[in-house]
């Protein structure tokens, strides 16, 4: 699968993907569904589809987009746009638009190495017309920021303020918000029908940047509520801001998509969690 990497992708740019790393840390995962997904083999993404043959974090978007239709009247013969936000290797991407065949995704990914590894996925997917990938992270400005680099987990990279931090671990990105990048390239709006949010931390920043948005459509969002996280960037406070001026509600979705719809809890009520490491989809 690498040589035909090599033959096939080297005029695209993927050429940087074989070139900068020693050919044996990279695998092809190849799913029970017919996917298939390069990534680092030692990234526990890659790993576990790998040992699993599943797509990693499948059951958490079939729970999502149940949710989507229980709560938003979305069916899955729809046409749109899956925005996901903080994409990584587009796993979660490339998963729902095999589901939703007349669905099309746009990902923002600020590593230079993920988001190259995220277009080969969507070439190799053959869902490289439905899928765009931008190198960008996601924030409430525009402007420059320094992002940590975790070469054997890419889900574990975050943007980060320490400049205490070796310098090799680190890579200069480029921001924008949602809300500029949506008036810049004239996108319809109405078009949007899920927001698919994983920053590792960063939430809070993403959703002010994207309240013009927030306020002009509700958009079923999928989020991730990591306490920890968010302290460490410094947005836990903006993001309930964010979160309660938009939804009224949420339903917390345990890793292997478990959740119960008789447990719905109100938004306010996030304010007094001081410890949570779950993914929380948003009712408006």
């Amino acid at each position: 699968m690498i040589n035909i990497l090599k033959d096939n992708y080297i005029q695209n740019g993927f050429k940087l993907i074989i070139e900068n790393q020693k050919v044996s840390s990279y695998s092809i995962a190849e799913t029970h569904e017919g996917l298939a997904f390069l990534g680092n083999y030692s990234d526990d993404i890659i790993g576990g589809m790998i040992d699993t043959g599943n797509v990693y974090s499948y059951d958490e978007i079939e729970a999502f987009l149940y949710l989507c239709e229980k709560f938003y009247a979305i069916r899955r013969d729809e046409d749109g746009y899956f925005f996901d936000c903080g994409c990584n290797i587009l796993t979660t991407s490339i998963y729902v638009l095999h589901k939703m065949i007349h669905l099309k995704a746009i990902g923002f990914e600020p590593v230079k190495r993920t988001y190259m590894i995220a277009k080969a996925n969507a070439a190799l997917n053959d869902m490289d017309e439905r899928i765009t990938v931008i190198n960008r992270a996601l924030s409430n400005r525009i402007g420059n920021a320094k992002i940590k680099c975790n070469q054997y987990s890419c889900g574990g990279n975050y943007i980060t303020t320490n400049e205490e931090i070796n310098i090799k671990e680190l890579e200069d990105i480029q921001m924008t918000s949602l809300d500029l990048w949506i008036e810049e390239s004239n996108f319809d709006i109405s078009k949007i029908k899920f927001l698919w949010i994983d920053t590792e931390g960063y939430e809070g920043y993403v959703l002010e940047g994207m309240m013009s948005l927030l306020s002009r459509r509700k958009i079923p969002m999928y989020l991730e509520f990591y306490t920890e996280l968010l302290d460490r960037s410094g947005c836990r406070d903006i993001l309930l801001n964010c979160l309660e001026k938009i939804y009224s509600k949420y339903i917390v979705v345990k890793r292997g998509g478990i959740f119960d719809v008789s447990e719905i809890h109100a938004i306010k009520e996030l304010k007094e969690i001081r410890d949570m490491n779950e993914n929380i989809f948003l009712i408006s």
